[in-house]
C-alpha cells in the first residue's frame, strides 16, 4: 500500500560533476532556487513497490521552492492528502494522467464522488473533503502548468469571479477567484457566530463553573506539567505551541513582581502563530509556582532522560514528558533532525482524551474539550472583567478594545470585536429561541 515517508533532513544543493584522471566525482554547489538550504522532516509519497511517486515528490519540491517560510505541518498535510488520492487511484485502478471522454470516469470527478460518499457515510466532514479535493486540484494545476501534461478532456470547468474585502487598514481590495465546478462548497456553521469565537479556529470559551470543574479535575489527576500548562494558557491566552516551547531560561529571567512580561515570537525561542512578536503577561503567583517546578526533583528526573548534547542557548524546555522529550518542539530548536517527526503536542492531546475528558464526564462537563479553547476562555475572562467598568463609565470601550487586542496578540481588530460582542450575540440568540419555543408551546397547549 502507498505510504508516507519522512526524509529527516533534506539537503538542497546543485551537484557539480568533476572529471579527474578518469575518475568521476561530484561536489555540492550552493543552490539559488530555494529559500532554504536544508529542510527537516520533508514528507514524500512512496508507491506500493517502494519507489517514490515522482510527480507527487516533484510537486512537493515545487511547493518548497516557492515557500518563503516552509513549515513541516503544511507539507505533512499536503502529503497526507496526496496519499489519500494515491490510495484511491490504486484501489479503483484509475490512471491519474488520463482523462477519458466520459466525464464521470475522469480521475478528479471520480475522486470527488468518492469523497462525497465518505461525507454521506459520516467518515469525513465536508470541510475536510473540501481541503483534500483542493489539494488534488492544486496538484493537477501544477501538472498542467509546470509539467506540461496534456489532458484530452478537462478535469473540471472553471469560471472567474471577483470579491471585494477590507484590509486591516480599511483599504478596499479586489481579488480574482477562480471557481471550480467540482469543488465542495465551504460550509458556514451558523453556530460559529454565536456559540463559538472565530480566532484561529472555532473556539468555545468555558464559563466560570466549567473552569472550576476543569481545574478541579486537573488537581485530582495530579499531573503538575498539565496543571501548570493549563494555568499558563488560562491566564495568558497562550496557544499550545507557545505554552510548550517556553524554556527554563525564560522562566529564570522572570522577576517575581506583580505582572511579568514574557516575550514570545521571532527571536525569543518561544513559538507563536506565524512567529509574531508579542508579550504574555504572567501573574506573579504563577511565576512563583513555575520557578518552584523548574527546580523540582520531578522535573530534574525527567531531564536526566533527555538528550542535552545539542541544546541551544535557551536551555531545556520548561515542560518535558516522562521520557525527557519535548511536548512541542520550537522551530528554532537545533535538534529537529534527530527526530523522525518533531513533537507537536500529541502527548497533550492524549492526556486530554485519555485522562481529562473521562474525569470531567463524571462532573457532567458537556462542552468539547480542546487546549485551544483555553485561549478563548482567557479572552472572555478579560471581557467579563471590563464589562461592568465600561458600563459605569470608569474606562472607555475603545481603551478596553485596544488592551484586549494587545493581550490576545490579534492582528485584526475584527477578531477582538468577536470577543467583545460574544455575550451580547449569544444572549440575543437564546432569547429569540426561548421566545419562539414559548410561542410553539402556546399553539399546542390548546384543548382539542
Amino acid at each position: 500500500m502507498p505510504h508516507k515517508f519522512i526524509i529527516t533532513t533534506l539537503e538542497l544543493f546543485e551537484p557539480k560533476l568533476n572529471y579527474c584522471s578518469d575518475v568521476l566525482s561530484y561536489e555540492k554547489k550552493a543552490q539559488t532556487e530555494f529559500y532554504v538550504d536544508t529542510f527537516n522532516h520533508f514528507p514524500v509519497v512512496i508507491n506500493d513497490d517502494g519507489s517514490p511517486w515522482i510527480h507527487a515528490c516533484l510537486y512537493l519540491l515545487y511547493r518548497l521552492k516557492n515557500s518563503l517560510n516552509p513549515r513541516y505541518s503544511t507539507f505533512s498535510s499536503i502529503t497526507s492528502d496526496l496519499l489519500c488520492f494515491k490510495r484511491f487511484l490504486e484501489k479503483e485502478n484509475v490512471d491519474y494522467l488520463y482523462s477519458p471522454k466520459r466525464r464521470l470516469s475522469r480521475p478528479t470527478i471520480k475522486y470527488r464522488m468518492h469523497l462525497q460518499e465518505n461525507i454521506l457515510d459520516l467518515r469525513l466532514s465536508q470541510n475536510t473533503a473540501r481541503r483534500k479535493l483542493q489539494t488534488v486540484i492544486g496538484f493537477y494545476r501544477w501538472l498542467i502548468s509546470e509539467q506540461k501534461v496534456r489532458f484530452d478532456y478537462p478535469l473540471w470547468n472553471e469560471k472567474q469571479s471577483f470579491i471585494v474585502f477590507s484590509s486591516a487598514t480599511r483599504t478596499k481590495i479586489t481579488k480574482q477567484i477562480d471557481k471550480v465546478d467540482i469543488n465542495f462548497k465551504q460550509i458556514k456553521n451558523i453556530n460559529c457566530e454565536s456559540h463559538f469565537i472565530k480566532d484561529g479556529g472555532s473556539l468555545l470559551p468555558y464559563n466560570k463553573i466549567e473552569q472550576q470543574q476543569l481545574l478541579s479535575a486537573l488537581l485530582d489527576i495530579g499531573n503538575p506539567e498539565m496543571t501548570l500548562s493549563f494555568l499558563l494558557a488560562l491566564t495568558t491566552g497562550a496557544r499550545i505551541q507557545t505554552t510548550f516551547t517556553i524554556r527554563e531560561s525564560h522562566i529564570s529571567a522572570l522577576t517575581e513582581k506583580k505582572d511579568c512580561l514574557l516575550p514570545v515570537g521571532y527571536g525569543t525561542g518561544i513559538d507563536s502563530k506565524n512567529q509574531k512578536q508579542n508579550s504574555l503577561v504572567v501573574p506573579q503567583w504563577l511565576v512563583c509556582k513555575l520557578k518552584v517546578y523548574l527546580r523540582s526533583p520531578r522535573r530534574l528526573k525527567r531531564l536526566n532522560k533527555s538528550d542535552s548534547s545539542s541544546i541551544d542557548d535557551y536551555g531545556e524546555y520548561l515542560f518535558v514528558t516522562r521520557y525527557g522529550m519535548p511536548f512541542y518542539m520550537a522551530e528554532s530548536d537545533k535538534r529537529h533532525s534527530s527526530f523522525r517527526v518533531p513533537p507537536s503536542g500529541n502527548s497533550v492531546r492524549q492526556f486530554i482524551t485519555n485522562q481529562l475528558i473521562p474525569r470531567l464526564k463524571a462532573e457532567k462537563f458537556s462542552s468539547p474539550l480542546r487546549f485551544h479553547n483555553l485561549r478563548a476562555t482567557f479572552g472572555m475572562n478579560l471581557v467579563d472583567h471590563f464589562t461592568p467598568i465600561i458600563k459605569s463609565g470608569e474606562i472607555s470601550f475603545f481603551k478596553v478594545q485596544k488592551y484586549i487586542m494587545e493581550r490576545m496578540g490579534h492582528s485584526n481588530i475584527a477578531t477582538t470585536d468577536r470577543y467583545l460582542n460574544y455575550r451580547e450575540n449569544s444572549n440575543v440568540e437564546f432569547e429569540a429561541q426561548y421566545a419562539y419555543e414559548n410561542y410553539l408551546q402556546s399553539l399546542v397547549d390548546i384543548e382539542v
